[in-house]
């Protein structure tokens, strides 16, 4: 039995550490505008939201409306957005945690240490990559919870938890999967139980309900939906990067360790129907977290590792400690956690105390950035102002009028030059690479009477991939219907065509080649021509397991050059599908100048192909199908 001055002090701690938690996870310092960076999605995402359109429709993205909410992001009138929806998310993510800390009479006080901990974890990577292992965890809480009568979880947390993971579901397609997921889980535990499932109705009401609180349109949430499912399966493909398969290995491990400790963690007593949903739910969401970690080893991994990790803590936390075994697993289930973080961090090549440092001086910002803001509310509203001003005096243009978009990527400078953004639904050009869907998409913008009058191009690309294939069906677009008007440092100003040029891809050849296998290019095609290509990979069975369970291996294009260059690039799949342009080869914005004047450099045009995979233990590749265009201006 607890004394008063025992009880005193747990109020006092646990005052103190939902004021810290608060400090971590409720952005009263967002993130703004880099003032040297001219290109940002996750401005595209809030400006998208603060200009009323519609997702699904003018934006075809993985984020949702609420996307600001993980991404943190600054703009003008969502604010408000932003500090409500994170308040929320962090109310649910500081109640759950402590309930299941709180788990067979922990004190108090030992509870909202082990929470704020808990809070640091998911944190310290809020400078990388969004908020993955706060919103990744508060879709663990679900199935850790339970939601059953034994554990008393109160109906309005369950309602709470429900709204964050609606809040988490609109602002990344995989916190839509996993939490309707969990949501759907909790649903079938609580009918079994017979009892309201609060949480579930929770979470769909919420969802239909800051969907049009957002200013969304009902009939544009099925295809946001399926465009968000084209881009996830896209995903998979484009955006694997070259790693070692042992790096996946800890998780695998972990995955089974976290499971076990959670089966013996539960009592026997428990109906098998009731118990069951909650397991496969928490199979479920280490599977999304193992995919987050293994598709794109990048920062990605050490994001996941610090999820799982606070998944094992709240595991053993929770756990009876009459049971040696289920503690023994749990534990287990932390050493793997832990083992797994030391191999991404070493694979990062980033020092462990930077990681940790981070949680330590974001929460000094934070607590600076709310008592500026008690004294000086606009603050925020002018930095951003001195972002795009900085943004715009380091990219000159010269007048421009009508509506603009910029291409390739995402960019901030239609608002620092307060011009009118007439921008692509597919946020980014390497996106229509993903998706034929995308491209048409992409395509279809510039073709659509309403297209933008001026375009910004450059020639960007990330993960080394063939240049030309971001902007795919669009480069014909292009050719067709804009003419340059300017260049400025790295970027061409293209204005719209008084009449559009009739092109024609006439068809030269179709090769069948196998994996690794350099062919030349048929001599019809001369040294002045522009030549399209399509490539239709032929898979063997295992090319959809292997995407679906773990990550596609990286399919490389091998080109050689007139001039004797070989270059390797890689090839996704679904730009290759859709076409882009094989010849010339695009290199810099010089480049992609001449071809958009009509103009083919001989040195720089392909004599030679070969399409292979990346090696993998299974065989991924049978052959390829390219079929081969020359570009002719129709008289």
């Amino acid at each position: 039995m607890h004394s008063e001055s025992d009880t005193q002090v747990g109020r006092i701690v646990a005052a103190a550490a939902i004021a810290i938690g608060c400090l971590m996870l409720v952005p009263f310092e967002p993130g703004f505008v880099s003032r040297s960076e001219s290109t940002s999605w996750a401005l595209r995402i809030a400006a998208d939201l603060a200009e009323g359109r519609q997702f699904g429709l003018d934006t075809v993205f993985n984020y949702g409306p609420l996307g600001l909410i993980p991404l943190r992001i600054y703009f003008p009138g969502t604010y408000p957005v932003l500090l409500a929806g994170s308040a929320l998310v962090a109310g649910a993510f500081i109640w759950s945690s402590f309930l299941l800390f709180a788990r067979d009479g922990r004190s108090r006080a030992a509870s909202s240490i082990l929470t704020l901990l808990l809070v640091a974890l998911a944190t310290s990577q809020l400078h990388r990559v969004g908020t993955e292992p706060l919103f990744n965890l508060l879709i663990a809480f679900v199935p850790l919870l339970d939601l059953d009568d034994e554990h008393r979880t109160p109906p309005t947390l369950q309602v709470l938890l429900g709204v964050a993971l609606a809040i988490a579901a609109l602002g990344k397609f995989n916190y839509f999967v996993g939490g309707t997921g969990v949501a759907l889980a909790a649903a079938f535990t609580a009918l079994a139980g017979r009892r309201p499932a609060w949480l579930s109705i929770s979470y769909a009401g919420s969802i239909l309900l800051l969907w049009r609180g957002t200013g969304q349109q009902f009939a544009h949430l099925p295809q946001y939906l399926g465009y968000s499912l084209e881009s996830a399966r896209g995903y998979a493909e484009a955006m694997s990067l070259q790693g070692e398969a042992q790096d996946a290995v800890p998780f695998a491990v972990l995955a089974i360790a976290l499971t076990l400790a959670h089966i013996i963690s539960r009592p026997k007593a428990e109906r098998f129907a009731a118990s069951l949903f909650p397991r496969l739910a928490l199979i479920f969401w280490l599977f999304l977290v193992f995919k987050t970690a293994v598709v794109r080893q990048d920062e990605h991994v050490l994001s996941a590792s610090l999820t799982v990790l606070g998944a094992g803590l709240l595991l053993v936390a929770s756990t009876r400690r009459d049971s040696r075994l289920a503690m023994l697993a749990g534990s287990a289930s932390i050493m793997t956690a832990l083992l797994a973080v030391a191999i991404s961090v070493a694979a990062l090549g980033d020092g462990i105390l930077m990681e940790l440092e981070q949680t330590a001086a974001l929460t000094g910002r934070q607590a600076k950035a709310f008592v500026r803001s008690l004294s000086e509310p606009g603050w925020r509203a002018e930095r951003h102002r001195d972002n795009l001003a900085a943004v715009a005096k380091a990219n000159p243009f010269p007048a421009i009028r009508g509506p603009v978009d910029v291409l390739p990527f995402a960019s901030v400078l239609p608002w620092a030059h307060h011009l009118e953004s007439r921008p692509n639904p597919t946020v980014n050009c390497y996106d229509s690479a993903h998706s034929s869907v995308f491209a048409k998409l992409q395509a279809r913008h510039l073709s659509d009477p309403n297209a933008p009058l001026t375009l910004i191009a450059s020639l960007e690309t990330v993960d080394e991939r063939y240049p030309s294939l971001d902007y795919g069906l669009s480069l014909m677009e292009m050719l067709a219907r804009y003419e340059i008007a300017s260049r400025t440092g790295e970027a061409l100003i293209l204005s719209k065509r008084p009449e559009v040029r009739r092109l024609e891809l006439d068809s030269i050849a179709t090769l069948t080649v196998r994996p690794g296998e350099f062919v030349d290019l048929p001599s019809a095609l001369g040294g002045g021509e522009m030549v399209w290509a399509s490539v239709r990979l032929q898979g063997t069975p295992t090319r959809i397991l292997l995407s679906t369970f773990y990550r596609s291996p990286e399919i490389r294009l091998t080109v050689r050059l007139h001039d004797g260059d070989t270059l390797v690039r890689r090839l996704i799949p679904g730009g290759g599908e859709s076409g882009f342009l094989l010849s010339p080869y695009l290199d810099d914005v010089g480049a992609l100048a001449e071809v958009l004047s009509g103009k083919v450099d001989p040195r720089r045009t392909v004599s030679g192909i070969s399409i292979d995979a990346e090696r993998s233990a299974l065989p991924y590749l049978r052959s390829a199908v390219i079929e081969l265009y020359a570009i002719r201006a129709r008289q």
